[in-house]
């Protein structure tokens, strides 16, 4: 949600309307992180070109091992929904990842 622009589920407003040029996007809850850049950006390549902060594969590591922490509290049930439903993130954030590059 972004109040000043009176916008709700507009991801890519801030590419698109501002021009900003967005590098690292992380969402949190308080059982998960995650790296939902591809939902914010325009254009992966030029995304990746300024994605040198870190090592894409220390990112996914650290988050993983955020996740593991966050979840490892809560009963098998939950911790079985929500590894489910991070599977389907994850397999949306890939296609609109796919989508930017086409």
């Amino acid at each position: 949600m972004d109040p000043c622009e009176n916008a709700f589920d507009t991801p890519k407003l801030y590419e698109r309307g501002w021009g900003k040029k967005l590098t690292y996007v992380l969402s949190f809850s308080n059982v998960e992180v995650i790296d939902t850049t591809p939902r914010y950006i325009l254009n992966r390549g030029l995304n990746r070109s300024r994605r040198e902060l870190v090592p894409e594969m220390w990112l996914s590591n650290i988050l993983e091992s955020l996740r593991l922490d966050l979840c490892s509290q809560l009963p098998q049930n939950e911790r079985v929904n929500l590894v489910n439903r991070q599977r389907a993130e994850q397999e949306e954030l890939a296609k609109e990842g796919q989508q930017i590059a086409m």
